[in-house]
């Protein structure tokens, strides 16, 4: 159990030693009251959500996505962050305006 001060995000990803194979690989925290079940871990698997690294993009860092109908778009954004499924849509790259 930590301490209140070193509570994590919920599916905090954390690396462990593989006694199997031999590497350091991530592993998610998924606490009983963290609200991040291994549901949650499947879905975001599933979808693509982690990048080739094995780490999680950020939801700040996920492109919008214009097709509603699309199995990978959660709340206008594309969870397919490691193009591992080709869905027919380019996600919008959002546009940085400058103010010059």
């Amino acid at each position: 159990m930590r301490k209140k001060g070193q509570m994590r995000e919920p599916g905090h990803l954390k690396k462990l030693y593989c006694m199997h194979c031999k590497k350091e690989v991530n592993h998610v925290e998924i606490r009983e009251i963290g609200g991040y079940t291994e549901e949650d871990f499947k879905r975001e698997f599933e979808l693509g959500r982690f990048k080739d690294d094995g780490q999680r993009v950020d939801g700040k860092d996920l492109l919008q996505c214009s097709n509603a109908e699309c199995p990978f778009n959660i709340n206008g954004k594309c969870w397919n962050s490691n193009n591992s499924n080709n869905c027919g849509y380019k996600p919008i790259k959002e546009e940085v305006i400058d103010n010059e």
